[in-house]
């Protein structure tokens, strides 16, 4: 751990002391680092997000995650570039959010659409990415996180409440407005009046021979 000369010791004899407490703390401080490195190697092997280590546009590390969610082959995406995963329009923006890590240092994430290769459906994911150090050169350290059932959940909800809404204010047989879409547009026709001091007009109609109508059709 030191280099100590002979001489030197029998003068100052606590330089020996120094020496030997130095390399007790370097030991120390190499068994942290060993741990702390086992530690994330097993986190980052063993985690359900998948994480990636990114220079150049190309992918430096994966863990196993990342290509089980993209269900696409290690080799495979060590060939390709990592914008190339994305939908051709969302391409410039992952390139963009590439540089504004690197140039910032500071973590950067949004939401984009993988679409897995040789196959047609869609994986919708969150990526944040991180500049960092990787085997002493810099590099970008990311995750990617496949939210696809939470965002068709939350489109299937929004298609459920929209017909929901929809057959409320509607007439089933006819499918026009009904009462109560009538009731709701008068009440806000009249308060846009009222706000903008304009008038109001409210024109009614009368079918002649509606009843025939009702009974044939």
């Amino acid at each position: 751990e030191d280099y100590l000369i002979k001489d030197q010791i029998f003068e100052n004899p606590s330089i020996m002391l120094k020496a030997i407490l130095s390399a007790v703390e370097k030991h120390k401080l190499r068994s942290a680092l060993k741990e702390s490195e086992e530690l994330y190697r097993t986190l980052v092997q063993n985690i359900q997000d998948g994480v990636f280590v990114v220079r150049d546009d190309r992918m430096i590390f994966i863990n196993p995650a990342f290509y089980h969610i993209l269900d696409i082959s290690y080799k495979t995406l060590r060939q390709i570039k990592f914008s190339e995963l994305f939908e051709k329009e969302q391409q410039e923006e992952v390139l963009q959010l590439m540089e504004r890590a690197e140039e910032t240092g500071a973590s950067a994430e949004c939401g984009l659409v993988i679409r897995r290769m040789g196959v047609r459906d869609r994986i919708f994911t969150e990526i944040t990415l991180s500049s960092c150090n990787y085997k002493g050169k810099p590099a970008l350290i990311g995750s990617l996180k496949d939210v696809t059932s939470r965002i068709l959940a939350d489109k299937k909800l929004k298609e459920t409440l929209a017909e929901k809404n929809r057959l409320s204010i509607t007439d089933e047989l006819t499918g026009i407005f009904n009462r109560r879409h009538a009731l709701y547009s008068l009440e806000q026709e009249l308060k846009r009046a009222r706000r903008y001091n304009g008038t109001l007009s409210l024109i009614m109609l009368d079918l002649d021979k509606l009843k025939d109508i009702n009974d044939n059709y």
